[in-house]
């Protein structure tokens, strides 16, 4: 199992409208890198049926840490808080979708451009909603993200926009 690839794969299904899928491969990673000293994923681990008395087992030879293990928390998070940054507008659009077992998670010193912001995202029952702590809320706003399998559909339709 490597961590890096299971990243893009959360980015992927936020990408094609399965967030609440994204939040599951979340929070199977972040649950096995609980198991490894200082909670450092390896490079890659072997990936075994989940039972009350197994653990992942880190591949002999994997690197730890590892940039692109540790880097798999960003894309994580990416996914999770539908991030969505547009330099040339100045604007941060987000669409978060926290899982249930996430309630809150605050970003700080978060750069885009010549602007840093802190937020803070929380659930209230199924929906997520945030709050410019630090910043111009201004530049931060709530945008769907494009769901790639609409467009598709769309297209195979003859119906694209």
């Amino acid at each position: 199992m490597w961590p890096h690839d299971n990243g893009l794969i959360a980015e992927g299904f936020t990408r094609y409208g399965y967030s609440r899928e994204a939040g599951e491969i979340a929070h199977g990673v972040l649950e096995a890198g609980s198991f490894f000293v200082l909670n450092q994923l390896p490079e890659l681990y072997a990936g075994l049926h989940r039972s009350a008395s197994n653990f992942p087992v880190q591949y002999l030879g994997a690197n730890v840490p590892q940039a692109w293990a540790a880097g798999s928390v960003f894309s994580l998070l990416y996914a999770i808080l539908g991030l969505q940054p547009d330099a040339p507008s100045k604007t941060l659009f987000v669409d978060p979708v926290l899982p249930s077992w996430l309630e809150n998670v605050t970003l700080k010193d978060l750069h885009l451009g010549e602007k840093v912001f802190d937020i803070r995202f929380w659930r209230t029952g199924e929906k997520t909603c945030f709050e410019v702590v630090k910043g111009d809320p201004a530049a931060v706003a709530r945008r769907e993200i494009t769901v790639w399998r609409n467009l598709m559909t769309q297209r195979e339709e003859g119906t694209s926009p």
